[in-house]
């Protein structure tokens, strides 16, 4: 049977309508196996259709059950068994549909299923809400309850226009893969801002994730995700409060985390206020960290208020390094030469490996295939070289090469007030360091472990490789700004069984060569000014690689607690008092 109904389903179709549409009356045509008309009471009307029933309206909206009911008094409808709805814009399917027109709500339940024609997203729920527009909403609003999923379909190229092929067609893009968001509840805004609450959870092609809630938005193809949010990709983890993702073939291509930002990939832990990068095959590209960067790895640590790796396949293959201001903004400007131990490093960026520390306004690390070259620092620059396995034992009494007192980067203290290291002087003289506005370390393979180890067969590592060479520092140089001279601290090997001779040097430019661990040669610019120090036989033993004294601890500081030391002529000059650096 098939009757013509005027504006019948004038509410049904105006949930997604435009306003204009709503505003007017539409025919509808309906087809049911049983009709019924009934009158409650008086100026309340009840229609009822009954079996294989469908409305189908010139708009284009269809509508079918196995039962509908219209109370005219409330104009209301209700729809069950079976229940499918079409419009130009989505389809929905439910056990059960109402609506009404006065408050321009619908409301679904039963194994609901909405799917979005034009995107392809489809999202499932038991319980579903939705209210069209009116005076006092601008865009439409459905929420979805009962632990409700929802399925995106992402764009099918990463980026940019399918490129021509050689005979002129266009490349196949490669399908994409579609993103699964399940929560408590969810929310869709207008037609392009979706949203989810309680428990989310988010899988990729190639990840998944986890946050208090979510957002998509819808013409970006960005998730955000809020509170406590994770997400997992191929080996990296990201975590922050809130964690932003660019999609494309339902994989990230770009993110951003803040706050509270942390990045673990390839062995690298990155901290930081802020983290925001480019992802390429869900590998990192390149990394921003901004506010209180911290990067630690199986190779070093590195400190700074902001921080950028690039990455070359899945190696560091540049890092930049900036400071805090002693204001409490950024540095990264050239200043003068800090000369005393009170003027501290603390605001400085700061890169420490297991021999080698530095510290500036700004570093620049150089690492081409993830092999490290070159390391510049400028703007109070502090670079040192630490003690190692082989020489810990002799001048520190340490076995770990660690200075006693040195979390992180030393700041050169005054001789009267310096901790002591196991050498019996004080750690302005234990150690080599140069200081200046401009550090430049440069690192080379080390020869020496490649050749003690040609007899052993190299150690395997993951995929079949083999461990990277060991890079070891090769050379320093320190340059002064202006009036300011660069200075520096280094030791030179004397005979066989004698401590080495300290040098106290201040110059225009400062260069120290190094070969096995050792100072080999020290070059300087003019004009240059220096002391040497001969430490006596007191506490010479500490300076013997493998002493017994030193191994025991039996090192003899006299009893002033001041290091003695006997001052000689310099190779670079007259002698001067020494100062601080």
């Amino acid at each position: 049977m098939m009757w013509r109904c005027v504006a019948l389903l004038t509410v049904v179709a105006g949930v997604a309508a435009p306003a204009a549409l709503r505003a007017q009356a539409r025919e509808c045509e309906w087809t049911a196996d049983q009709f019924k008309n009934t009158q409650i009471r008086p100026n309340e009307n009840m229609t009822e259709w009954q079996g294989s029933v469908r409305f189908e309206c010139s708009d284009g909206t269809t509508l079918s059950a196995d039962r509908a009911v219209r109370y005219d008094w409330m104009q209301e409808f209700q729809f069950s068994g079976n229940v499918m709805y079409r419009d130009s814009l989505r389809i929905m399917t439910a056990d059960y549909l109402s609506q009404r027109g006065e408050t321009n709500e619908t409301y679904a339940q039963g194994s609901v299923v909405v799917t979005d024609l034009e995107s392809g997203t489809v999202i499932r729920g038991s319980i579903m809400q939705m209210w069209g527009v009116s005076e006092t909403r601008a865009e439409p609003l459905t929420v979805v309850r009962g632990r409700p999923t929802a399925v995106f379909q992402q764009s099918m190229r990463l980026t940019g226009e399918a490129p021509p092929l050689a005979d002129g067609s266009s490349e196949v893009p490669r399908p994409a893969e579609p993103v699964q968001v399940v929560a408590d509840s969810m929310q869709i805004v207008g037609t392009t801002l979706f949203r989810a609450f309680g428990r989310v959870d988010i899988r990729t092609a190639t990840g998944q994730g986890s946050a208090s809630a979510a957002d998509y938005f819808q013409d970006e193809e960005r998730f955000r995700l809020r509170g406590n949010a994770r997400y997992e990709d191929r080996g990296n983890t990201m975590t922050a409060d809130t964690l932003h993702f660019w999609m494309a073939a339902g994989e990230p291509v770009a993110f951003a985390a803040h706050p509270r930002a942390t990045l673990i990939a390839d062995g690298m832990n990155v901290v930081g206020d802020s983290i925001h990068g480019e992802i390429e095959g869900g590998q990192p590209r390149r990394v921003n960290v901004q506010g209180n960067a911290t990067l630690t790895g199986e190779d070093g640590q590195v400190d700074a208020w902001r921080v950028t790796i690039e990455f070359e396949g899945d190696a560091v293959s540049v890092l930049r390094a900036v400071g805090w201001s002693r204001s409490g903004t950024t540095a990264g400007g050239r200043g003068a030469v800090a000369e005393s131990a009170a003027d501290s490093l603390s605001h400085l960026a700061r890169i420490r490996t297991a021999d080698f520390q530095l510290a500036a306004d700004s570093i620049d690390a150089s690492a081409p295939g993830g092999v490290i070259q070159e390391v510049h620092a400028i703007g109070n620059a502090y670079a040192e070289r630490l003690l190692t396995s082989t020489d810990s034992t002799a001048a520190s009494g340490s076995p770990d090469g660690a200075v006693a007192g040195e979390p992180g980067v030393a700041d050169p203290p005054d001789g009267a007030d310096a901790p002591r290291s196991g050498s019996g002087l004080p750690d302005i003289l234990a150690r080599d360091w140069v200081r200046g506005d401009t550090v430049i370390a440069v690192f080379e393979t080390d020869t020496t472990a490649a050749a003690d180890s040609a007899e052993v067969a190299p150690e395997p590592v993951e995929d079949g490789a083999t461990a990277a060479p060991r890079r070891v520092l090769r050379k320093m140089t320190a340059t002064g700004a202006g009036d300011v001279l660069a200075s520096a601290v280094y030791r030179m090997a004397g005979r066989p069984g004698e401590p080495p001779t300290i040098h106290y040097v201040r110059s225009s430019t400062i260069d120290l060569a190094f070969q096995d661990g050792q100072i080999a040669t020290a070059d300087f610019g003019n004009p240059v000014y220096g002391r040497s120090f001969q430490p006596l036989a007191a506490i010479a033993p500490a300076f013997v690689e493998g002493a017994d004294a030193a191994a025991s601890g039996a090192v003899q500081v006299p009893s002033n607690g001041e290091s003695r030391a006997e001052p000689r002529e310099s190779e670079a000059g007259t002698a001067t008092e020494a100062e601080s650096p």
